[in-house]
């Protein structure tokens, strides 16, 4: 079984929030609440209150993976209530292009959407898999294979941070870096 700790990078991820918001209210649209949503929730709650202990993170769920309509209604309501930063952990691109469209911060997540959001996505927490499963294939070809339970980090290369937005400090960057290799 081979599972990301996404809550590394979603911890990252909220360093990178709690440093540009100006409101002090960031939204996070999630998907369902069960164990691995609600730890990536908290991770990136707790880089936020690592790097601006005065911001607040506003939740709220979407009850799927992929609506978006109701990923759309969770990205405008967060905005609406004074988030000036968004983020997801939703399969859809919907909040981080809303953000786009309303002029607030996106963080995004599973893949780089810089596409939906060309000025206004601070970075993105990106699964990775290819260079784990590559070693992995090799495993099989050889016979070396053996199946157990894999907690793919920073340093498997099975997740990584998208670029930065130029809005992110040289100082906050240096920091997600630093931190970053306690991750590893």
């Amino acid at each position: 079984i081979f599972i990301g700790r996404l809550e590394d990078a979603k911890f990252l991820a909220g360093m990178v929030a709690g440093s540009v918001t100006e409101s002090n209210m960031i939204g996070y649209c999630s998907s369902m609440p069960f164990a691995d949503p609600v730890k990536q929730v908290n991770a990136f709650a707790l880089g936020v209150k690592a790097v601006n202990p005065d911001a607040k993170v506003h939740l709220l769920w979407s009850n799927s993976f992929y609506d978006p309509a109701t990923d759309r209604l969770c990205a405008n309501t967060l905005i609406d209530q004074g988030c000036d930063v968004i983020t997801q952990d939703l399969d859809s691109a919907v909040p981080v292009q809303t953000a786009e469209e309303r002029g607030v911060w996106a963080i995004a997540s599973h893949y780089d959407m810089i596409e939906y959001a060309p000025t206004k996505q601070l970075t993105a927490t990106i699964w990775d898999w290819g260079p784990w499963m590559a070693k992995t294939i090799e495993e099989v070809r050889a016979g070396t294979f053996q199946g157990s339970w894999n907690e793919l980090t920073f340093a498997d290369g099975a997740m990584r941070l998208a670029e930065f937005n130029e809005a992110v400090s040289q100082e906050t960057i240096a920091l997600v870096e630093e931190t970053q290799e306690l991750f590893a």
